[in-house]
């Protein structure tokens, strides 16, 4: 830690003593700025961030995966700066390449490591259309050290059937939950490179794991959440014979069955349109026994689990049209309490009043609520009511559609890729943010615990940090002031000029 870092440190330690945590946290979502803007060399699209949460002396680091690359990033040791601490190519060979890695999570390697200064685990997998294209080769599960900057370990996934989604287990040393593509859930102990359990369900894409491994929740296609339950010995890892190494095979078929046996459904029947869009592709447990799930078309949710109660509900702006898929999830982040929730827009546009500009030759108006899917965007000019060809202008926003199916006009003006950080407790905005240059949707949101950053991945490899400082919360302050005082109308002097077309202006 260099020395402008512990000074700037020594300042925000000052501030949240004087001010409180929570105080800190809503003045610094009030006032963030982008400080940062990363580029990273695959050129492709990010397609996840993850915070390390799982280990108190690491939340400082943060992973985001993309094509075939994985990247740990040191978030807080370098004042504004963003510090590579690792970056590893996951291909092994140059056929592998093309592989799209879709998701990673960190795993807590407490008292696991035989490194003296500790250890942090990632994890990652490549993406179901990655695994189609290459059928010879087994799907797996990558361990990284980021101690020895390296893939440690390979966990074997069923022939055809890659990862989908990964979540660990924050308070359970080594304990990993993976979602295959065809619903196998399999719990696995990184530190033995075992498989604990496999238990076949009816989920999509949405996976999440508790804090200490006894309770996990998936979303069926059908939009409805399932928190499940099992005993100590068959989901949790925790004593029993299928986390003791080594296990004979017969052994571990039986606690496989018994795992299966054990486990106790609990359905939450998540609010949806019924759409494609209504699946849920996103969902993190939250401390205090809550459940939060977010849909493909931008519905979220909190749940209460022991009631299954709805505490809080909203939409997210921007993710009207939105379908999911495996290979188009956007997930969201939070911090580790649970209080925020960070979340950005990943709707699909479409243009409306647009047509088609082909071989130069203009093809007049397009009809009133027509559609040209936005992947045509290139090809797309806004037309100007009896202007000639050479007027058409090129398009530059496409409209979004609400949740009705009915779109609102196009205006020109370039489309915001932006992100949101809500109260998971009441649903109301607390920040939003806006990338630059930069148009599409935002596959994943990281925030530090104190708020002070808020990170989210959109576009061809691009990472984007907004930073709360000084000068934006003057800024901030100085706006908030200027909104609170009145506006004061001009007096009216009869005898002035003024006053005369103001009089004349009240009687026309």
């Amino acid at each position: 830690m260099n020395i402008e870092q512990e000074c700037l440190e020594a300042r925000i330690e000052s501030h949240k003593r004087s001010t409180g945590l929570q105080d800190f946290r809503r003045q610094a979502l009030k006032a963030l700025t982008l400080k940062a803007v990363i580029k990273e060399s695959h050129c492709s699209q990010v397609q996840a961030l993850a915070f390390n949460l799982c280990d108190a002396d690491c939340r400082n680091l943060f992973a985001t995966v993309g094509r075939d690359q994985a990247t740990v990033y040191d978030d807080q040791h370098l004042s504004n700066q963003i510090a590579v601490v690792a970056n590893l190519s996951l291909s092994g060979s140059a056929e592998q390449a093309q592989d799209a890695f879709q998701v990673c999570c960190w795993v807590n390697c407490s008292g696991l490591s035989r490194h003296p200064y500790g250890d942090a685990l990632l994890v990652s997998a490549a993406a179901a259309a990655a695994a189609a294209a290459a059928p010879s080769t087994d799907p797996h599960v990558h361990i990284i050290s980021l101690a020895e900057a390296a893939v440690v370990e390979q966990l074997p996934l069923p022939q055809g059937n890659p990862a989908v989604e990964l979540s660990a287990a924050a308070d359970h040393p080594g304990l990993l939950l993976v979602l295959c593509k065809d619903g196998t859930m399999q719990l696995w102990q990184v530190a033995l490179g075992l498989c604990c359990c496999s238990i076949k369900t009816d989920a999509f894409a949405a996976l999440h794991c508790g804090r200490n491994g006894s309770r996990t929740a998936a979303a069926a296609a059908a939009a409805a959440a399932s928190s499940s339950t099992g005993s100590s010995s068959s989901f949790s890892g925790g004593g029993g014979a299928a986390a003791s190494a080594p296990a004979e095979a017969a052994t571990a078929a039986a606690a496989s069955a018994a795992a299966a046996a054990a486990v106790v459904k609990s359905p939450l029947h998540v609010e949806h349109s019924g759409q494609e869009g209504s699946v849920v592709d996103c969902m993190r447990f939250l401390a205090g026994d809550r459940l939060a799930t977010k849909t493909a078309d931008g519905r979220m949710a909190v749940f209460h689990l022991p009631s299954g109660r709805l505490l809080s509900s909203w939409r997210v702006p921007g993710c009207a049209n939105s379908s999911a898929s495996h290979t188009s999830r956007c997930c969201f982040g939070h911090t580790r309490d649970g209080q925020y929730v960070c979340v950005g827009e990943c709707g699909q546009r479409q243009c409306v009043g647009l047509a088609k500009n082909t071989a130069g030759k203009g093809e007049g108006e397009a009809p009133e609520g027509a559609h040209v899917d936005a992947g045509e965007a290139q090809q797309v000019h806004l037309v100007l009511r009896g202007a000639p060809d050479r007027d058409r202008m090129p398009l530059c926003f496409l409209s979004m559609a609400d949740g009705h199916g009915a779109a609102a006009p196009a205006i020109p003006g370039n489309h915001s890729t932006s992100a949101y950080v809500f109260d998971a407790s009441t649903g109301c905005q607390a920040a939003r943010v806006e990338a630059i240059k930069v148009q599409g949707p935002v596959r994943a949101c990281g925030i530090s615990e104190d708020c002070r950053h808020l990170l989210f991945v959109a576009g061809s490899g691009y990472v984007f940090r907004f930073e709360h400082t000084t000068t934006a919360a003057a800024a901030a302050a100085a706006a908030a002031a200027a909104a609170d005082v009145e506006d004061i109308e001009p007096q009216q002097h009869p005898g002035s000029e003024v006053g005369a077309m103001q009089e004349a202006a009240q009687l026309l």
